[in-house]
């Protein structure tokens, strides 16, 4: 054990001594309004903001990052999402032309073929529309066959990603960790996503086959993956699944305790060997028990728990402002103003709703997961229209307004208030107030402006979300 934690020590201490500064910059073109330029890593926090927003000054953003070894990035401009790939000591420039939907973003100084090799739609990857097709189809075969297909599509695009990376003089690590990520890794979450190509719920299909994650058991455990994104995607799976299928009954009948499995994840994450893979996956259960949930006071104990063992003071310290911040999100405490803009362009302030109860919507027409709820929110909305104590606010958090209001007209999103936050986007004055980091996002304030819940169910979830609101009305 002591050679391992030794070992362990002198790996990330050799890594870290290698971090270097990485500067990012570059110009936007838009023929309208500048709005925020945003980095992200793609490996990110799901309690920590990790985002970093900067205003372009002219068209022009820079930004200057410190990175431990060749990794991911994500970089976002109003609806348009680059895809980044970094490296200590680099200095990566671009060009981005809002006005095009099709190559819209120009690379130059370091690490230039790399990058545009990254948006590029024939660039090969395990998952493509082609392979997910035959996926489909292998699913109905049985397990074997489909674990035969994703396995061969595997190779195959492997073969693809060595053929076409012959022909250019690409950076190395590039060639390996895209391979790992987008190739290796996803070929165990594909297996992963079995049950979903049959249309099962996948916790339930999982638990009821004991043994089907035993294919994880082949998946590498080293420090050459701490860069892949799904490798930490892969990790929670396992993680989770072992704990589902001790609580195999519960969950078979609906009726596990959704508090009590996540404080299990915990639990079964802190017996993780890998210091540096266990805090991740720590701080992502706690981020989506946030997220998902909005009560940090649920897991107190975890939290301090974990909070110290973190041994990067500043971390420490942005942890603890977070988790304060959410602190007063939770049930009873008072909602924070803020000012939003109705379809018809008139300027307003959620004081305005005092007296109600407020059900608030959040979503974006870039989010796929918030297009899928209209329907369901339509008919959660028809069955509660008529109530004169509640009203419904539908707030888009969407970068530009064209976006939000072409929806509304194509989806006939006229009922109750439609609204976009401003200024617009993560960085709106509603979003940071209500720390918003998941799209889409449901929230409940009672009639003398208290927050009821930060984390309401979705309107897809009528079995939970509709028992509340009942409640609410004295239904």
């Amino acid at each position: 054990m002591i050679r391992y934690l030794l070992t362990t020590l002198f790996i990330w201490s050799f890594i870290f001594c290698q971090s270097q500064n990485v500067r990012i910059y570059g110009n936007v073109i838009d023929h309208i309004d500048y709005s925020s330029v945003i980095l992200s890593p793609a490996i990110a926090s799901k309690l920590l903001d990790s985002k970093i927003e900067t205003n372009p000054k002219n068209g022009f953003f820079e930004f200057n990052i410190i990175v431990p070894n060749a990794c991911f990035y994500k970089l976002y401009y109003k609806s348009k999402r680059i895809s980044l790939y970094v490296k200590p000591g680099a200095n990566i420039q671009l060009t981005i032309e809002n006005s095009k939907d099709q190559n819209f973003v120009t690379f130059y100084e370091n690490l230039v073929q790399e990058n545009t090799l990254l948006q590029l739609e024939t660039t090969p990857y395990l998952g493509n529309k082609k392979d997910r097709e035959s996926f489909k189809q292998a699913a109905l075969l049985g397990e074997a066959a489909y674990f035969k297909e994703v396995d061969l599509a595997n190779k195959a695009r492997q073969a693809e990603w060595e053929s076409m990376t012959e022909e250019v003089n690409l950076d190395w690590d590039f060639i390996d960790l895209y391979r790992k990520n987008y190739m290796e890794m996803a070929a165990f979450l594909y297996k992963y996503y079995f049950p979903k190509y049959l249309g099962y719920n996948l916790d339930s299909f999982i638990v009821s086959q004991n043994n089907y994650l035993d294919y994880y058991k082949d998946m590498p455990d080293i420090s050459e993956y701490y860069f892949c994104p799904l490798y930490y995607e892969n990790k929670m799976n396992v993680l989770k699944g072992k704990v589902n299928v001790r609580n195999k009954e519960k969950i078979l009948k609906n009726n596990v305790d959704d508090l009590e499995l996540y404080k299990s994840y915990i639990r079964e994450a802190e017996l993780v060997h890998d210091g540096y893979v266990r805090g991740i996956l720590i701080e992502n259960l706690i981020g989506e028990w946030v997220n998902s949930y909005g009560r940090t006071s649920d897991l107190k104990d975890e939290i301090v728990s974990y909070i110290e063992q973190v041994t990067d003071s500043d971390k420490k310290n942005m942890l603890k402002k977070r988790l304060v911040n959410l602190a007063q999100y939770e049930m009873g405490q008072p909602a924070p103003n803020f000012s939003f803009e109705d379809y018809s362009g008139n300027k307003r302030n959620s004081r305005e709703l005092l007296g109600k109860i407020v059900y608030i919507h959040v979503w974006s027409s870039s989010n796929a997961s918030s297009m899928n709820e209209w329907k369901a929110a339509k008919e959660i909305y028809a069955k509660y229209k008529d109530k004169q104590d509640m009203i419904f606010l539908f707030l888009s958090i969407d970068d530009e307004k064209d976006a939000w209001e072409k929806v509304i007209r194509e989806k006939k999103l006229f009922e109750d208030i439609h609204a976009i936050s401003f200024p617009h986007g993560y960085n709106s004055d509603f979003a940071r107030k209500y720390a918003i980091q998941t799209l889409p996002s449901y929230l409940l304030i009672d009639k003398s402006g208290n927050i009821i819940s930060n984390r309401v169910p979705k309107p897809s979830q009528p079995e939970k979300l509709v028992p509340l609101l009942d409640k609410l009305l004295g239904l």
